[in-house]
């Protein structure tokens, strides 16, 4: 019987991912890193709360924020690609209703 050596981190994450909660690793990843990601200014007011998908969606406070956050969504995209390795399609932003 042939072997093949993987790093525990990597079987987890295959076995996340097979279980459905692929994309819950991913967003815990996204959240621990979000103000290196975004900037204390912007992490302040603007929380990844999912992913559906390829799709991160970003929650703020209001609508100017939301802009703002529309705005930087390819730098965002690419940083989070930097930092982590996750390869998003999209980010949706939406302003939190109170």
């Amino acid at each position: 019987m042939d072997y093949e050596e993987k790093r525990v981190g990597d079987v987890l994450k295959e076995c996340l991912k097979d279980m459905g909660l692929g994309s819950a690793l991913q967003l815990s990843e996204i959240e621990r890193m979000w103000e290196e990601i975004v900037g204390d200014r912007i992490s302040r007011r603007a929380k990844p709360i999912r992913i559906e998908g390829d799709r991160l969606i970003i929650s703020t406070v209001a609508p100017p924020w939301s802009n703002e956050v529309s705005l930087m969504r390819d730098e965002i995209k690419e940083r989070i690609l930097k930092m982590t390795g996750i390869k998003l399609g999209e980010i949706l932003v939406r302003t939190e209703r109170r």
